[in-house]
C-alpha cells in the first residue's frame, strides 16, 4: 500500500512525494513505526531537521527499543548542532 509506495518513492529520491505517501500510511495506522521512520529519513534529505526528530520521537514512543531510531535521532540533533543532546540519545542506542 501507502508505505511501499512511499519507500519506493524514497529510494527514487523523490522526497516530497514519499512523505505524502507515507502520511497516508500512518493516517491509516498510528503505529506504523515503520512509516515514521522512513517519513524521518526523507525529511532529513530535505534538511527538515526538527520535523525529523520529531518522527524518530514517534518511532520511539511506539518501540523504546528501536536502536535505529535512536541513532536517527541523534545523528538528527547533531545536524541541529545540539551536540550534547545528541550524545544523550547516542547512549540510548548502545
Amino acid at each position: 500500500g501507502y508505505f511501499r509506495k512511499g519507500n519506493a518513492l524514497l529510494n527514487l529520491e523523490q522526497f516530497q512525494q514519499a512523505i505524502q505517501f507515507f502520511d497516508r500510511a500512518v493516517d491509516l495506522d498510528p503505529q506504523n513505526g515503520d512509516a515514521y521512520f522512513c517519513k524521518g529519513d526523507a525529511l532529513n534529505e530535505l534538511s527538515c531537521y526538527q520535523q525529523a526528530v520529531e518522527c524518530f520521537d514517534l518511532v520511539i514512543e511506539l518501540d523504546s527499543r528501536d536502536r535505529d531510531a535512536y541513532y536517527r535521532k541523534g545523528t538528527t540533533l547533531h545536524l541541529l548542532r545540539q551536540d550534547q543532546r545528541a550524545v544523550e540519545i547516542f547512549d540510548k542506542a548502545i
